[in-house]
Parts: C-alpha cells; structure tokens; sequence
C-alpha cells in the first residue's frame, strides 16, 4: 500500500507499507498520512493538498 506523508500542505515523501502497524510510525510528524494507491491521478512528491483536494505542482518558467 502506498501512503503519502504531508506537511505544511506539500506531499514530502510516497512510501509503500505492507505492514499498516507502522503507520504511526510513519505517520508522526506529518500533518496528514493518506493512502494514495487507489487514486488517479496518483498525486507524487511536491504536489500540494489543502485537506481535501490534491494539486498537481505548477511548472516554473527558467526564463531562458
């Protein structure tokens, strides 16, 4: 099972549990700790999240 570790509303890390006893291990320090192998899109490290809904990350213009 993949589980997303979010803080400060940006997702910092995906990591795959088969054991959902280490879920408090993992999930401490986070603001939320939510299952994502079931969603589509499958929302990925930097993308955002305001409690409810996932966004995918804006690319920035380099300028060049």
């Amino acid at each position: 099972m993949t589980y997303l570790q979010i803080k400060d509303g940006i997702v910092e890390n995906a990591i795959v549990l088969d054991d959902e006893s280490l879920i408090p291990i993992f999930s401490e320090g986070f603001d939320f700790f939510i299952r994502s192998d079931e969603m589509i899109p499958q929302p990925g490290i930097g993308w955002s999240y305001d409690g409810a809904v996932f966004a995918e990350p804006v690319a920035q213009d380099a300028g060049i």
